[in-house]
């Protein structure tokens, strides 16, 4: 996972001299959300099941989180449109009953392409094999789609984001790709079809949801231009979750680092910033203490543990409501619960290291 990336450097503040910025993310609380009942985003919205959806979604307000981060699939959008469309405004209006605000997802670079689909005739043959079930996480759509698809100038890409994309308050954001870092053999790769996404989803919206690309590797030189806030992912020694609780001044340190750097760069261009990924058992709370202490927003990898790929170090709760570690939960509540820093320069982390997990549990009163 990348830290900071190429596109981060700011070259010309745009605040106004002792004007103070205030980070309208700072308050964001939220998780990545992928349904128990799922390994995919495919799965996610061919299988739906809004019951299960609406319960996960209670366990998150017990949280007090206040987002979700969701990752829609034109493959399911090609499998059947209006059924799909139908169960988008179904989630969201879930979302907005417990007032929860989704960051939408759009495409994705991540994980693998799935073999021999470059069209929406190829998706929707592949969901009804239901090969989706077994699969682990897919690009959306991949490669050969995109490759297909910008060789007659975006059609399928267009009718996809005139589908979902809107002017719609109930929104966190809508994130234009997730973890953009391969090479595409298309002219102009993955940052020209970045840029393309951006202006028309921005187009679409009116420009009131906020746009972003986490920083990645395969992203526009001027992304931060471009996008209407800035996010970006940051885990500690991914996948080795067994060294965070003897670590954690080595992980609250490194979120605040990244978390310093980030807030500053938003700063200079006056936008909303957050870390919509981070996190692993025994690391989220003093990673999350670190974010907030430095005023930046977060979304942690992920509510549902034992579902999906990573599942066996990922995830707060079981599907039944039970935590994992009732001593991190508790400490994320109260971090939730905690009010936000926003305004001003980039806060100074807190001096000497953190406590221990266990001394930094408020015991919640729920």
């Amino acid at each position: 996972m990348r830290l900071i990336g190429p596109a981060l450097t700011v070259s010309a503040p745009l605040l106004a001299a002792n004007a103070p910025y205030v980070n309208p993310w700072a308050h964001v609380r939220g998780v990545n959300y992928v349904p128990s009942y799922s390994r995919n985003p495919v799965q996610t919205w061919i299988d739906w099941d809004l019951v299960t959806i609406e319960r996960e979604l209670d366990l998150a307000q017990s949280l007090y989180l206040n987002a979700v981060r969701v990752f829609l699939h034109l493959f399911a959008w090609a499998a059947d449109r209006p059924t799909f469309l139908s169960r988008y405004e179904s989630f969201v209006v879930a979302c907005a009953k417990r007032s929860i605000r989704p960051m939408i997802v759009l495409f994705d670079d991540d994980f693998f392409d799935v073999p021999g689909i470059a069209t929406e005739a190829d998706a929707k043959a592949w969901v009804a094999s239901q090969a989706y079930r077994t699969s682990d996480w897919m690009a959306n759509p991949g490669m050969p789609w995109l490759a297909a698809d910008a060789a007659e100038s975006w059609p399928l890409v267009r009718a996809f984001l005139a589908d979902v994309v809107r002017d719609d308050p109930r929104l966190l954001a809508y994130d234009i790709m997730n973890e953009p870092g391969r090479n595409a053999s298309f002219e102009g790769g993955l940052p020209t079809f970045i840029e393309f996404a951006l202006n028309v989803t921005q187009r679409r919206s009116g420009g009131n949801v906020p746009t972003t690309v986490d920083d990645y590797t395969a992203v526009p030189a001027t992304l931060p231009h471009l996008e209407g806030a800035l996010s970006y992912h940051n885990y500690y020694h991914y996948s080795q979750w067994q060294d965070c609780t003897a670590n954690q001044s080595d992980v609250y340190s490194v979120q605040a680092a990244a978390a310093t750097t980030y807030f500053a760069a938003a700063a200079a261009l006056n936008k909303p910033v957050l870390v919509s990924e981070f996190g692993q058992s025994d690391c989220y709370c003093p990673a999350a203490m670190a974010l907030q202490d430095a005023g930046v927003g977060w979304i942690a990898w992920e509510l549902i543990l034992s579902h999906d790929q990573f599942g066996d170090f990922q995830g707060l709760l079981y599907a039944n409501g039970t935590a994992r570690s009732t001593a991190e939960v508790a400490c994320l509540k109260a971090l939730a619960r905690r009010r936000p820093r926003a305004i001003g320069a980039a806060p100074s982390p807190r001096n000497g290291e953190p406590k221990q997990l266990k001394q930094l549990v408020e015991i919640d009163s729920d």
